[in-house]
């Protein structure tokens, strides 16, 4: 697929500055809200370093911002999204002190700086920042939501939502310490310095290109060059990539009902990447771990290959998810024996015979004697 780059504009930008004259949306393909708590610990340990520095004027880059653009022509951000989000975090905990402290004036402007702004004609508030699907809901009523909202009740239904919650009440510890070394009546003192400095100096920059797939093409470079990106993202993004626009929303919840299918059985952060794997060594071919998303680009190079395999990761994930959970109603059609050797591998944690497990399933899941005895001298 061919790639232009004329189109890409770069700019110098700071987080604050983005987040107060934009309108932010992470695209449903992308992923939820990830970063932990030591990222989060280190990040506004940074800022605290610049800010306590004494240095006039310093700066912290934070790395680029990667952005398309959405039919409104709205900026959709293809990668950035956990640093503008925790960057938000601190600012609707500075909000909440001051709402709960009584000073509701400045809590309001800081809220409708930054936050959410109110429509002029429908009165509806807008939000500055929305997440994917997954996460946006949970955070709209946890960080955006006022402090005195019915709203914030909401419980997390999921890992990304937990992580949100945590962000959410580090840096409301962090407001709060901040804030209880000033006089009496003037909290606003200590809090200033902090939202100044991620208007003003929390430094990124912004890349904005023309369209998915360039931003595509971008992502995986980054990827090549040692930012993390996990083998998951990567082949979420690519396998989107290949869907053209009216197929996309049907690849997205074919990836989420998977997505979900493996988080629910698996607390590990890399399950979703051993999963792939291992339903890749089961119906394809071998490969390490290292080597997964290069393979599966190679041979998946067209719309039509790309939502097969979604089909056929979504099928896999439900009986990978019941290899991990003995209990689960997909072995009530199958003899107790073969419950009982799924109890077994579970208990003595052995990973190796997944790949087998799915293929035999596949093969033999209308033929409960030949998949029990397949199961048995996986065991043995």
């Amino acid at each position: 697929m061919a790639t232009t780059f004329e189109q890409i504009q770069i700019d110098r930008e700071t987080i604050g500055k983005a987040l107060r004259e934009k309108r932010l949306r992470v695209d449903t393909h992308q992923r939820e809200y990830a970063w932990e708590e030591d990222h989060i610990v280190e990040l506004y340990q940074d800022f605290s370093d610049v800010i306590t520095s004494g240095v006039p004027g310093a700066e912290h880059f934070l790395g680029s911002i990667v952005v398309t653009q959405d039919l409104a022509k709205r900026p959709k951000i293809v990668d950035g999204q956990q640093r503008l989000a925790t960057c938000l975090i601190f600012l609707a905990a500075i909000r909440d002190y001051l709402y709960t402290h009584d000073d509701g004036e400045r809590a309001k402007i800081l809220e409708s700086t930054y936050l959410i702004t109110p429509d002029p004609d429908t009165l509806d508030t807008e939000p500055h920042l929305q997440l994917n699907g997954a996460d946006n809901e949970f955070f709209r009523k946890r960080i955006l939501s006022r402090p005195d909202s019915n709203e914030r009740d909401v419980e997390p239904s999921q890992r990304s939502h937990h992580r949100i919650a945590k962000a959410a009440s580090i840096a409301a510890e962090w407001v709060s310490r901040e804030a209880a070394t000033a006089r009496a009546g003037n909290s606003y003192s200590r809090l200033k310095p902090w939202k100044d400095f991620i208007e003003d100096r929390a430094r990124v920059i912004w890349v904005q290109v023309a369209d998915d797939s360039t931003a595509f093409r971008i992502f995986e470079t980054m990827n090549d060059r040692g930012l993390g990106l996990s083998a998951s993202d990567l082949l979420k993004n690519y396998l989107f990539a290949q869907a053209h626009e009216g197929r996309k929303e049907e690849a997205h919840q074919k990836w989420f009902t998977m997505q979900g299918a493996i988080e629910a059985v698996d607390e590990d952060k890399h399950a979703l990447v051993t999963f792939i794997r291992q339903y890749w060594l089961s119906a394809k071919d071998h490969s390490t771990k290292d080597e997964l998303y290069a393979n599966i680009k190679r041979k998946v190079n067209s719309e039509k290959k790309a939502l097969e395999l979604l089909d056929d990761l979504t099928a896999s994930s439900s009986r990978y998810a019941a290899i991990l959970n003995p209990g689960d109603e997909f072995w009530n059609k199958f003899p107790e024996s073969v419950k009982y050797q799924i109890e077994v591998l579970n208990f003595i944690r052995v990973s190796q015979g997944r790949p087998l497990l799915l293929a035999a399933i596949s093969k033999f899941q209308n033929n409960p004697k030949q998949l029990e005895k397949v199961f048995r001298a996986i065991v043995n």
